[in-house]
């Protein structure tokens, strides 16, 4: 996983009555990419409204919203390595870094309400994985300990199993574990598989 294998797809987030899209992306958001760089930016669902969230001239990816829709997670390499940041969704404050003890990090994904904690895929060696940070009292924790490389986590839409790549027994392969890593089960078996995400 590199910076060109950042993820630039649009993400949507209901907030109350009205759809909002937050984009880093070439295919999904060609204007938005001409005119803001790589930054994360986000508009309405109808395509008005279109906002910068970010400004910086390194690449900032993979945004998720938070539960409540205030604020926006993002993996940006404006530290040197890739890190996972924050910033309030209107844009106007300055993002701050949460993570710090990770060589690497990427792919953030923020759990659902009750819940209020941000899974990502985290390298400390040779391979990736998955910990998660809680976002009231600051703390993080291993969701995996180094069996094969585990990356792109997503959690389910309860908050209470999250859906990850893993190469623990061989090829990329989907498991879903419990937020407390207990259940570990794996879904797919064939071939290689990538981003698992969750119907909703």
């Amino acid at each position: 996983m590199g910076l060109s294998s950042f993820q630039r797809v649009p993400l949507w987030k209901w907030i109350g009555s009205a759809a909002y899209v937050v984009l880093a992306s070439v295919a999904a958001a060609v204007v938005a990419r001409a005119v803001h760089g790589d930054d994360p930016n986000w508009m309405d669902a109808n395509g008005g409204n279109l906002r910068r969230i970010t400004r910086h001239p390194n690449i900032d990816a993979t945004p998720t919203w938070s539960p409540a829709g205030n604020q926006i997670a993002f993996t940006s390499d404006r530290s040197g390595s890739p890190q996972i940041y924050v910033v309030d969704a209107d844009g106007l404050g300055q993002p701050q870094r949460i993570t710090s003890d990770d060589s690497w990090a990427d792919r953030a994904t923020w759990s659902p309400a009750p819940f209020n904690e941000i899974a990502y895929a985290a390298r400390n060696g040779p391979g990736f994985d998955i910990k998660i940070r809680d976002m009231t009292t600051g703390q993080s924790h291993f969701l995996t300990n180094g069996e094969g490389s585990n990356e792109s986590p997503a959690f389910s839409p309860t908050g209470r199993h999250i859906a990850f790549a893993s190469t623990r027994l061989g090829n990329q392969q989907i498991f879903v574990v419990g937020r407390d890593g207990n259940g570990l089960r794996q879904v797919t078996k064939e071939g290689n598989n990538y981003t698992p995400n969750w119907s909703r």
